[in-house]
C-alpha cells in the first residue's frame, strides 16, 4: 500500500541502506518518489543492489560510502548527497551492527541551508 506522505522530490539519506532494515527503509522511501543517498559501510555492491532497487520503484538514488565512527566522514556524505540530489530534508538512521561513533540522529534537526554542519 502506497501513502502519499509529501515525500516526493525530497532528499532522504539512510544510513545502513545496502541490506536488511536499511534497505527497507530506503525502499519505502524510494515507494513514496523520494530522492534516496543509499549510506553504506564496506558492501558496495548490496548498495549498488540498493540503489537499482531504489530506481525501479521510480525514485532517483545514488550510493555513498561512510563510516560512522568518524564525523569527518559522514559530513562528507553528506556533502556529496547535497552535491548530487539537493539538500537534505531528512536523515533515516539504521543499526549498524558492531560500529561504535557518532550517530547521524544528531543531525536530524532540521538545518537552514546557512547553517554550519553539527560536529
Amino acid at each position: 500500500m502506497n501513502m502519499d506522505l509529501g515525500l516526493a522530490g525530497k532528499v532522504v539519506l539512510v544510513t545502513g541502506a545496502s541490506t536488511a532494515i536499511g534497505r527497507a527503509t530506503a525502499l519505502a522511501f524510494a515507494e513514496e518518489k523520494a530522492q534516496i543517498a543509499v549510506g553504506y559501510h564496506s558492501n558496495a555492491n548490496a548498495a549498488a543492489e540498493t540503489v537499482a532497487l531504489a530506481e525501479q520503484r521510480g525514485a532517483r538514488a545514488i550510493r555513498w560510502q561512510l563510516d560512522l565512527g568518524r564525523s569527518d566522514s559522514l559530513e562528507a556524505a553528506v556533502e556529496h548527497a547535497r552535491k548530487e540530489l539537493g539538500r537534505s530534508t531528512s536523515w533515516s538512521t539504521t543499526p549498524s551492527a558492531g560500529r561504535t561513533g557518532p550517530s547521524p540522529t544528531s543531525c536530524s534537526k532540521p538545518r537552514r541551508p546557512n547553517d554550519s554542519p553539527p560536529r
